[in-house]
């Protein structure tokens, strides 16, 4: 009786045997085929239907050597090492966990600030003393600068010059009212006898520029350069008190810092005539050294006269 009929009959029933790994086929050497041995052909489909079933584990019995597997190629054992001793790392997990727990509150104080900063620079706030003066100075006095430039430059134009005036004076006013209308000029950073002496210096300035403003309202109804320089010295003293209110003013909010001085009022040219008295006409005004007429002399001495009669 054959092995496999033996086998077949001490096998239980109902339990198939399973089949055995199958060996890898063994490779041959480059020496044998140049030795003369055949090269085993390439199994392929067709090839193996021919060959039949592959031989069971009764081959190992009759004497066939069982050729061993191929050896596969592994990672270097250092470097494997190295990866697992890095994973097994508490420091290295306990930062992992430290930076997946505080991410979050890392991104949130970002935002938180990035959100003050905004509204601190670009946000609505209450300006202080100083940004108000700024903002006022350099909206106004560019303007007021321009006009008196203006002024200057017209003298012999009375027309141009009676338009540069007007706008001196509406440049003047809108100045004045803008600095008016900040109630409080303390700073409270400064001490309260600083504030108070700040707030007086800015009224001054107000108080001055309002007056220059009265003036300038005489000099727009003016009908000839004659009207203007019938003002002439209460302009020229008017501007003055600006220009040194403006100065102290400026000092308060800069320090030491010498702002840019404007141009001075400028009147038109030529000189005052003063125009003839009511009483007396045009064509007939007396000269300085004109004698009395003769009927004066005899109604002033008609009594000087009469006065040895009564005696």
């Amino acid at each position: 009786m054959s092995p496999h009929t033996r086998r077949a009959r001490n096998a239980p029933a109902g339990h198939p045997k399973a089949e055995p790994p199958r060996p890898a086929p063994a490779r041959r050497a480059p020496g044998n085929q140049a030795a003369g041995k055949p090269a085993k052909p390439a199994l392929g489909p067709a090839s193996l239907e021919a060959a039949g079933p592959p031989p069971d584990e009764s081959d190992a019995d009759l004497g066939f050597a069982e050729k061993p597997p191929a050896r596969r190629r592994t990672a270097p054992v250092a470097r494997r090492r190295g990866l697992a001793r890095l994973e097994r790392s508490s420091m290295l997990k306990s930062g992992s966990g430290y930076v997946r727990e505080y991410v979050p509150l890392l991104g949130a104080f970002i935002i938180l600030f990035v959100g003050v900063w905004a509204w601190i620079s670009f946000g609505p706030h209450t300006p202080s003393p100083k940004e108000n003066w700024t903002r006022i100075e350099s909206a106004w006095k560019p303007k007021r600068d321009t006009d008196l430039q203006k002024v200057g430059a017209s003298r012999n134009d009375f027309g141009a010059q009676l338009a540069a005036y007007k706008s001196l004076r509406d440049d003047t006013k809108g100045w004045m009212d803008e600095l008016a209308a900040v109630k409080d000029w303390g700073d409270p950073a400064l001490a309260s006898a600083a504030n108070s002496q700040v707030s007086l210096d800015v009224n001054a300035l107000v108080a001055a520029g309002q007056n220059e403003v009265t003036l300038l309202d005489q000099v727009a109804t003016a009908t000839s350069a004659n009207d203007v320089l019938a003002l002439a010295d209460s302009l020229n003293a008017a501007d003055q008190t600006f220009q040194e209110t403006y100065l102290t003013a400026y000092s308060d909010f800069y320090g030491s810092a010498i702002p840019s001085i404007g141009p001075s009022l400028a009147l038109p040219s030529g000189s005052f005539v003063p125009s003839p008295s009511p009483g007396v006409s045009a064509g007939a005004s007396p000269s300085p050294g004109a004698s009395p007429s003769p009927a004066s002399s005899t109604s002033a001495s008609a009594p000087a006269s009469a006065s040895p009669a009564s005696s």
